[in-house]
């Protein structure tokens, strides 16, 4: 195995244990917004706020979950998304 290959399989530990780590982060972070701002409830876009928040929590909760498991697969998860997305396109 050469410097790159080394250096390319390092570096896919990382980005896994990192992608695990901002996982764990995201399932375990819990905010009160209530306790946060509660004099902004009453306001007559809150609803519609709350849901744009939670949405887009949401969503980066999916993405931080699908990039771990591609990083689970290795280099022919990254091939594979790689083939997917440019299919899409």
């Amino acid at each position: 195995m050469g410097m790159r290959d080394r250096a390319k399989a390092t570096a896919r530990d990382v980005d896994n244990k990192l992608a695990h780590t901002e996982l764990k982060l995201l399932a375990e972070t819990a905010i009160n917004t209530d306790e946060l701002s509660p004099s902004i409830t009453s306001h007559a876009h809150y609803d519609e706020l709350m849901n744009i928040i939670n949405n887009a929590t949401d969503s980066n909760h999916k993405v931080a979950l699908l990039e771990t498991k591609i990083n689970e697969l290795g280099e022919s998860g990254w091939q594979l998304a790689s083939k997917i997305l440019s299919a899409i396109k």
